[in-house]
Protein backbone atom coordinates (compact mmCIF):
# COMPACT_ATOMS: atom_id res chain seq x y z
CA UNK A 1 0.00 0.00 0.00
CA UNK A 2 1.49 3.26 -1.16
CA UNK A 3 1.90 6.42 1.74
CA UNK A 4 -0.61 9.18 0.85
CA UNK A 5 0.26 12.61 1.10
CA UNK A 6 -2.14 15.30 2.12
CA UNK A 7 -1.20 18.58 0.80
CA UNK A 8 -2.99 21.52 2.49
CA UNK A 9 -3.13 24.95 0.41
CA UNK A 10 -4.35 28.02 2.30
CA UNK A 11 -5.87 30.71 0.14
CA UNK A 12 -6.90 34.37 1.10
CA UNK A 13 -10.58 35.33 1.68
CA UNK A 14 -12.27 36.65 -1.63
CA UNK A 15 -13.26 40.01 0.43
CA UNK A 16 -10.43 40.99 2.70
CA UNK A 17 -11.96 43.18 5.56
CA UNK A 18 -11.34 46.47 5.92
CA UNK A 19 -8.46 47.79 7.46
CA UNK A 20 -9.66 50.10 10.50
CA UNK A 21 -9.32 53.97 10.79
CA UNK A 22 -7.56 53.37 14.47
CA UNK A 23 -3.95 53.54 14.59
CA UNK A 24 -3.71 54.80 10.86
CA UNK A 25 -3.95 58.15 11.63
CA UNK A 26 -3.54 60.85 14.38
CA UNK A 27 -2.42 57.85 16.68
CA UNK A 28 -0.29 56.22 14.64
CA UNK A 29 2.95 54.11 16.20
CA UNK A 30 6.07 53.57 14.69
CA UNK A 31 5.71 49.86 16.02
CA UNK A 32 2.02 48.73 16.78
CA UNK A 33 -0.90 49.13 14.43
CA UNK A 34 -4.44 47.72 13.42
CA UNK A 35 -4.22 45.81 10.58
CA UNK A 36 -7.67 43.71 8.70
CA UNK A 37 -8.98 41.64 11.46
CA UNK A 38 -5.88 41.20 13.56
CA UNK A 39 -3.31 43.56 15.61
CA UNK A 40 -0.18 44.60 13.91
CA UNK A 41 3.58 44.83 15.50
CA UNK A 42 6.12 45.79 13.12
CA UNK A 43 4.21 44.88 9.86
CA UNK A 44 3.72 41.31 11.20
CA UNK A 45 0.64 40.08 12.98
CA UNK A 46 1.05 39.79 16.53
CA UNK A 47 -0.84 38.22 19.95
CA UNK A 48 -0.47 40.22 22.93
CA UNK A 49 -0.70 38.98 26.09
CA UNK A 50 -1.22 41.10 29.06
CA UNK A 51 -1.04 40.97 33.02
CA UNK A 52 -2.18 43.68 35.34
CA UNK A 53 -0.04 45.66 37.81
CA UNK A 54 -1.31 48.68 39.11
CA UNK A 55 1.59 51.46 40.37
CA UNK A 56 -0.51 53.25 42.91
CA UNK A 57 -0.95 49.74 44.96
CA UNK A 58 2.42 48.98 44.79
CA UNK A 59 5.60 50.68 46.58
CA UNK A 60 8.06 51.79 44.10
CA UNK A 61 10.56 50.10 45.11
CA UNK A 62 9.30 46.79 44.02
CA UNK A 63 8.29 47.64 40.50
CA UNK A 64 11.03 46.80 38.96
CA UNK A 65 11.00 43.45 40.42
CA UNK A 66 7.14 42.85 39.64
CA UNK A 67 7.54 44.22 35.95
CA UNK A 68 10.52 41.64 35.61
CA UNK A 69 8.66 38.91 36.93
CA UNK A 70 5.71 39.40 34.40
CA UNK A 71 8.28 39.37 31.51
CA UNK A 72 10.18 36.82 33.00
CA UNK A 73 6.05 34.41 32.91
CA UNK A 74 5.68 35.22 29.42
CA UNK A 75 3.74 38.47 29.56
CA UNK A 76 4.64 41.31 26.86
CA UNK A 77 2.36 44.14 27.76
CA UNK A 78 1.55 45.27 31.38
CA UNK A 79 -1.86 46.99 32.13
CA UNK A 80 -2.26 49.62 34.35
CA UNK A 81 -5.54 51.43 35.85
CA UNK A 82 -4.49 55.32 36.66
CA UNK A 83 -6.97 55.78 39.41
CA UNK A 84 -7.74 59.17 39.81
CA UNK A 85 -9.11 58.75 43.42
CA UNK A 86 -4.81 58.69 44.34
CA UNK A 87 -3.92 61.37 42.03
CA UNK A 88 -6.55 64.04 43.14
CA UNK A 89 -7.96 62.58 46.49
CA UNK A 90 -9.02 66.26 47.17
CA UNK A 91 -9.79 69.30 44.94
CA UNK A 92 -6.18 71.20 43.47
CA UNK A 93 -3.26 70.12 41.68
CA UNK A 94 -2.56 65.93 40.85
CA UNK A 95 0.07 64.29 42.29
CA UNK A 96 2.55 62.30 40.46
CA UNK A 97 5.30 61.43 43.00
CA UNK A 98 6.35 58.46 44.38
CA UNK A 99 4.47 55.63 44.13
CA UNK A 100 2.19 57.74 41.74
CA UNK A 101 4.54 58.70 39.02
CA UNK A 102 3.00 56.60 36.17
CA UNK A 103 5.08 58.71 33.78
CA UNK A 104 8.35 56.56 35.86
CA UNK A 105 6.35 53.47 35.66
CA UNK A 106 5.76 53.57 31.86
CA UNK A 107 9.51 54.38 31.55
CA UNK A 108 10.43 51.73 33.42
CA UNK A 109 8.70 48.74 31.99
CA UNK A 110 9.88 49.88 28.43
CA UNK A 111 13.01 49.32 29.75
CA UNK A 112 12.48 46.14 31.24
CA UNK A 113 10.83 45.12 28.06
CA UNK A 114 6.95 45.14 28.11
CA UNK A 115 4.36 47.62 25.87
CA UNK A 116 1.90 49.23 28.56
CA UNK A 117 -2.20 49.71 27.55
CA UNK A 118 -3.11 52.50 30.59
CA UNK A 119 -6.77 52.02 31.28
CA UNK A 120 -7.56 55.76 32.49
CA UNK A 121 -11.25 55.73 33.04
CA UNK A 122 -11.98 58.57 34.06
CA UNK A 123 -14.11 55.90 35.87
CA UNK A 124 -12.65 52.51 36.17
CA UNK A 125 -14.08 49.82 38.45
CA UNK A 126 -10.48 48.43 39.68
CA UNK A 127 -12.31 47.53 42.96
CA UNK A 128 -11.91 50.94 44.39
CA UNK A 129 -13.90 52.99 46.04
CA UNK A 130 -16.04 55.20 43.60
CA UNK A 131 -14.99 53.37 40.15
CA UNK A 132 -12.39 55.68 41.41
CA UNK A 133 -13.37 59.00 41.07
CA UNK A 134 -12.18 61.40 43.80
CA UNK A 135 -14.78 61.08 46.77
CA UNK A 136 -15.42 65.34 45.79
CA UNK A 137 -16.44 63.99 42.13
CA UNK A 138 -18.46 61.47 43.31
CA UNK A 139 -20.07 63.95 45.53
CA UNK A 140 -20.94 66.54 42.81
CA UNK A 141 -23.98 67.75 41.55
CA UNK A 142 -23.74 66.49 37.92
CA UNK A 143 -24.88 63.02 36.25
CA UNK A 144 -21.66 60.96 36.49
CA UNK A 145 -20.28 58.90 33.45
CA UNK A 146 -22.21 61.19 30.77
CA UNK A 147 -21.60 63.58 29.03
CA UNK A 148 -23.41 66.29 31.57
CA UNK A 149 -21.15 69.69 30.80
CA UNK A 150 -20.51 69.53 34.45
CA UNK A 151 -18.97 66.59 34.36
CA UNK A 152 -16.90 66.65 31.73
CA UNK A 153 -15.46 69.58 32.84
CA UNK A 154 -14.08 68.08 35.83
CA UNK A 155 -13.11 65.06 33.63
CA UNK A 156 -11.28 67.77 31.01
CA UNK A 157 -9.11 69.18 33.78
CA UNK A 158 -8.11 65.65 35.21
CA UNK A 159 -7.45 64.87 31.67
CA UNK A 160 -5.14 67.87 31.11
CA UNK A 161 -3.20 67.39 34.07
CA UNK A 162 -2.59 63.40 33.70
CA UNK A 163 -1.67 64.27 29.68
CA UNK A 164 0.67 67.10 30.99
CA UNK A 165 2.42 64.06 33.66
CA UNK A 166 2.80 61.92 30.64
CA UNK A 167 4.04 64.11 27.49
CA UNK A 168 7.28 62.21 27.65
CA UNK A 169 6.09 58.59 27.45
CA UNK A 170 3.08 59.28 24.92
CA UNK A 171 3.75 59.57 21.19
CA UNK A 172 5.16 57.27 17.94
CA UNK A 173 7.83 55.56 19.62
CA UNK A 174 5.96 55.22 22.93
CA UNK A 175 5.83 52.46 25.18
CA UNK A 176 1.67 53.10 25.68
CA UNK A 177 -0.44 51.21 23.14
CA UNK A 178 -3.32 51.18 23.77
CA UNK A 179 -5.35 53.38 26.68
CA UNK A 180 -8.74 51.95 27.25
CA UNK A 181 -11.96 54.41 28.09
CA UNK A 182 -13.99 54.61 30.99
CA UNK A 183 -14.31 50.72 32.19
CA UNK A 184 -17.73 48.39 31.71
CA UNK A 185 -19.72 50.93 30.30
CA UNK A 186 -22.16 49.30 27.63
CA UNK A 187 -24.75 51.63 26.82
CA UNK A 188 -23.10 55.30 26.14
CA UNK A 189 -21.54 55.11 22.97
CA UNK A 190 -21.56 59.24 22.90
CA UNK A 191 -19.79 59.75 26.16
CA UNK A 192 -16.63 57.21 24.64
CA UNK A 193 -16.51 59.22 21.70
CA UNK A 194 -16.30 62.61 23.58
CA UNK A 195 -13.59 60.69 26.03
CA UNK A 196 -11.41 59.47 23.27
CA UNK A 197 -11.65 63.29 22.02
CA UNK A 198 -10.88 64.62 25.24
CA UNK A 199 -7.88 62.13 26.06
CA UNK A 200 -6.15 62.87 22.59
CA UNK A 201 -6.71 66.40 23.44
CA UNK A 202 -5.10 65.94 26.10
CA UNK A 203 -1.78 64.48 24.34
CA UNK A 204 -3.28 61.00 25.70
CA UNK A 205 -2.88 59.15 22.62
CA UNK A 206 -2.41 55.48 21.37
CA UNK A 207 -2.65 53.53 18.53
CA UNK A 208 -5.07 51.39 20.07
CA UNK A 209 -8.25 53.01 22.38
CA UNK A 210 -9.84 50.03 23.74
CA UNK A 211 -13.49 49.59 26.25
CA UNK A 212 -15.51 46.71 27.54
CA UNK A 213 -17.85 44.86 24.72
CA UNK A 214 -19.75 42.68 26.79
CA UNK A 215 -23.18 42.12 27.78
CA UNK A 216 -24.21 43.52 24.46
CA UNK A 217 -22.29 46.93 24.52
CA UNK A 218 -23.22 49.53 22.15
CA UNK A 219 -19.81 51.06 20.99
CA UNK A 220 -18.63 53.75 18.63
CA UNK A 221 -17.21 51.32 16.13
CA UNK A 222 -14.66 54.56 15.03
CA UNK A 223 -13.33 55.57 18.55
CA UNK A 224 -12.85 52.59 20.30
CA UNK A 225 -12.01 48.52 19.55
CA UNK A 226 -13.96 46.20 21.49
CA UNK A 227 -12.60 44.36 23.66
CA UNK A 228 -14.12 41.09 25.47
CA UNK A 229 -12.85 39.16 28.19
CA UNK A 230 -14.26 36.66 30.74
CA UNK A 231 -13.03 35.37 34.34
CA UNK A 232 -11.74 31.86 33.75
CA UNK A 233 -13.52 30.73 36.72
CA UNK A 234 -17.25 31.89 35.08
CA UNK A 235 -17.24 27.70 33.82
CA UNK A 236 -17.91 26.73 37.09
CA UNK A 237 -19.06 29.58 39.13
CA UNK A 238 -22.24 30.47 36.82
CA UNK A 239 -22.36 26.44 35.55
CA UNK A 240 -26.67 26.73 35.59
CA UNK A 241 -26.36 30.17 33.66
CA UNK A 242 -26.99 30.63 30.15
CA UNK A 243 -24.40 32.09 27.45
CA UNK A 244 -24.39 35.40 27.33
CA UNK A 245 -26.34 38.04 24.64
CA UNK A 246 -22.53 39.30 24.09
CA UNK A 247 -21.13 36.41 22.20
Amino acid sequence: MRDAALTVRASASLIAPPTPRMSHGDDRHDRVALGPGRVERDGRPWIPVSGELHPTRVPRRHWRERLQLMRSGGVSVVSSYVLWIHHQPTPGPARFDGDRDIAAFVALAAEVGLDVVLRIGPWAHGEVRNGGLPDWVQAADVRHRTDDPGYLALARDWFAELGSHLAGVCGPASPVIAVQLENELIDQPGHLVTLAAMAREAGITAPLRTATAWDGARLPAEAVLPLWGGYADGFWMDVDEGWSEGF
